[in-house]
């Protein structure tokens, strides 16, 4: 079974390339940020970046592996169905992401996007990032850890982004 832990920073498309596993692939796409998501909008009532961040770090101050462990507990019971190919963990962001995921079989893939694209699907969601939140650690801390694939997703047509991610589980055997 491959495991696969995307990094990358937001806007770069680690959900969509995600999804594309889990539709195209049969992989059971894993994904932490939606737990934090989930917490931000009944707390606040949206998941604007500062109160992402907000939450992350107060969950990270009690458990630092919270949101990792429970996005793992979901993958206990999808890693026995029927067609299941793989994993695919969407968000790996910190140095103590990338031990945890390691541990268990993973492979890191980073996904890169140029800076305007990027900056397009966030606004395309509503998110408008100043300085102060490309400088938090959820947006940092991931680039001193190694990968073993590079995946740049630079906004051509699904297609083409397929064929990349076809290549990359072909060289990842």
């Amino acid at each position: 079974m491959f495991k696969v832990a995307l990094c990358g920073p937001s806007g770069a498309g680690k959900s969509f390339i995600a999804d594309i596993l889990s539709r195209k692939f049969s992989f059971v796409h894993l994904s932490a940020g939606a737990i934090c998501r989930d917490i931000s909008l009944s707390l606040f009532g949206n998941d604007n970046r500062n109160n992402l961040n907000a939450v992350s770090e107060v969950v990270r101050r009690h458990d630092e592996q919270f949101f990792i462990r429970a996005t793992m507990k979901q993958a206990e019971s999808s890693i026995e169905l029927p067609g299941c190919r793989g994993l695919v963990f969407d968000s790996a962001r910190y140095g103590s992401d990338f031990v945890f995921l390691r541990r268990r079989g993973f492979r890191i893939w980073r996904i890169e996007a140029p800076d305007s694209v990027v900056r397009s699907r966030l606004l395309s969601r509503g998110q408008v990032y100043a300085n102060d939140d490309l400088a938090h650690a959820s947006e940092t801390e991931y680039t001193r850890e190694s990968y073993d694939i590079m995946l740049i997703n630079d906004g051509h047509p699904e297609d083409h982004l397929i064929l990349r991610i076809k290549d990359k589980l072909a060289n990842s055997i």
